[in-house]
Formats: C-alpha cells, structure tokens, sequence
C-alpha cells in the first residue's frame, strides 16, 4: 500500500516536470514563430510600401494603416469568437480600415493595398520578381 503511494507520488512529479518542460518549450516554439511572422510582416510591408507610386508622406501613411490593420486583424484572431462572427468582423475590418486613405491618395492606390492585404503571398511573389529584374538591370 505505502509503495503504490509513494509510486503515485514519484509519477506525478514526474509527468509534472515533463508538463513543465514540454510546456516551456511549445512556449519558445510560439515566440519564435510570433518572432518570423512579424519580421515577415515587416518584410512585406517595407517592400510594398516602396512599390507604390505615391510620394513620402502617402507611403508613411499606408505604412501605418498596413501596421494597425494586421494588428487589428490579429486581434481578431486572438478573440476566439465564433466563426460566423469572426467572418462578419473580418469583412468589415477589410470594407473599413483604408477609406482613410480616399483623403490623400487614389483609388487604384487604394485598390492596390486592400489586394495587397487580401492576397499578400502573391504581392511577395510580384515584389521577388520585381527585385530579380532590378538586379538582371543594375548587372
């Protein structure tokens, strides 16, 4: 009987470091990839900011709503709202976020970003073909 206990005892210490340490390291796992994504996000935005066609001021600005734009998405995601709702916020975040922009910059410009937003892996796709070109150009 005392040996069942204290086998039960030495198992739940056991597991429970293993918990602890499995946890500690999805923990790092989640930060690193947190730590990608941003830099990815950085990446994508840079580069399609300097694509556009606009002068300094209009790229600051699109920079900017491109910024809180994703990180309002994020947050939408990070909600954990039902589905459909989800969807519906979704929606209207991409309906909304750049009517700011129909102040300073065109409607093609505007156009361009919420593409941008909607498809970016194919922006990053365009952005890589148009850096190769640039530098088959300069060689």
């Amino acid at each position: 009987m005392h040996r069942l206990i204290l086998f039960f005892i030495l198992f739940s210490l056991g597991t429970s470091t293993m918990v602890s340490q499995t946890s500690e390291s999805q923990q790092k796992e989640i930060e690193r990839y947190k730590e990608k994504m941003e830099e990815e996000m950085d990446n994508f935005i840079t580069e399609f900011v300097a694509s556009l066609e606009v002068d300094d001021f209009q790229k600051h600005i699109i920079k900017q709503k491109l910024y809180s734009y994703f990180d309002a998405k994020q947050e939408l995601y990070q909600a954990h709202l039902e589905s459909y709702i989800l969807k519906e916020r979704l929606t209207e975040l991409d309906r909304t976020h750049f009517s700011d922009l129909k102040d300073i910059c065109t409607e093609a410009t505007i156009q361009q970003v919420q593409e941008a937003v909607q498809h970016p892996q194919e922006q990053i796709k365009k952005n890589k073909k148009h850096k190769r070109k640039r530098k088959k150009a300069n060689n």
